[in-house]
């Protein structure tokens, strides 16, 4: 496990003054870097602020620290409704604890964060979706996010997805989909959901003409899923496995920020989304990056 240096760190806000959201996580537990707080608490100077965190390390202390500051958005990962279902998957990441750390979270917050319940959608906890929305709501969580298991890289990982490869909608994972929706308006809880179907975006929701990802290192990437830690990066997308290169445009800890994201690299790249975003509504949406061609992200999954 690798942590951000803090003083890399502090390079990086040194060069954001105006940046609008910092969310202080990647693909790892954001809580186990033990200057989190003095982290999110220096962004907050800069920006609001934010992290997803699996709920293990939200203990009363961490969390009245993080209410303290206050951070802007707290988000906790769920793979199921009940604890047999999530501890299936979350080895070591007990449901029973999450649930009462974010009870807690819940009871001391004053205002601040908005609390956002993931739930990790797949082939055989999707039917749990709306019992989990209503336990969100007895909670008190503002918001519960369907995500897809979308980063695939073996056939042992696409075997647990819920989404399709085809346009059609997996018509039973749409069923508890809408059921869910229809709960979270009825109880007064915010809910937004991943498509379940490919679906072309002009451009991925990981908005990489506005946002970027730093690695721990000080890579700056497009997006986290092109800053993974392999010089090529395994991709399962419709049953095919591709290597995709790493894609990143310079380091912090060589030049500025300024300086890499006005690279011939970056500037590049985000303007084939700029031109796909402009494009789109008269049909000439334009090739996006070969990087993003095979990323279920392009299709809003």
């Amino acid at each position: 496990m690798k942590l951000m240096d803090f003083d890399l760190y502090k390079r990086f806000l040194a060069e954001v003054e105006e940046a609008e959201y910092i969310h202080l996580q990647g693909w790892g537990e954001p809580l186990l870097h033990p200057r989190l707080v003095e982290m999110a608490a220096s962004a907050k100077k800069i920006a609001n602020v934010g992290i997803t965190t699996n709920g293990t390390l939200l203990r009363e202390e961490v969390t009245r620290a993080l209410v303290e500051i206050p951070i802007d958005i707290l988000a906790v990962t769920f793979a199921g409704a009940r604890a047999e279902t999530h501890n299936r998957y979350r080895e070591g990441n007990d449901f029973n604890v999450v649930f009462r750390n974010v009870e807690y979270l819940l009871r001391i917050r004053r205002g601040k964060p908005e609390v956002v319940a993931i739930y990790m959608l797949l082939g055989d906890n999707y039917r749990e979706l709306p019992g989990f929305v209503r336990m969100a709501a007895r909670l008190g969580v503002d918001r519960v996010k369907v995500s897809n298991l979308n980063y695939l890289f073996n056939t042992e990982g696409a075997s647990l997805k819920a989404f399709s490869d085809t346009w059609e909608k997996p018509r039973e994972v749409e069923r508890a989909i809408v059921e869910a929706q229809q709960i979270a308006r009825e109880v007064g809880v915010g809910f937004v959901t991943d498509n379940i179907a490919p679906f072309e975006l002009a451009e991925c929701p990981e908005t990489p003409t506005k946002a970027v990802f730093i690695t721990v290192d000080g890579d700056v990437c497009p997006c986290v899923y092109l800053g993974l830690p392999w010089p090529e990066i395994p991709r399962l997308f419709n049953i095919r496995l591709f290597k995709i290169p790493r894609t990143c445009w310079g380091n912090l800890k060589m030049e500025s920020l300024r300086k890499v994201l006005n690279s011939e690299k970056a500037r590049e790249f985000r303007s084939r989304f700029e031109y796909r975003k402009y494009n789109m509504d008269v049909g000439a949406i334009g090739e996006p990056p070969d990087v993003c061609k095979t990323c279920y992200r392009l299709f809003g999954v």
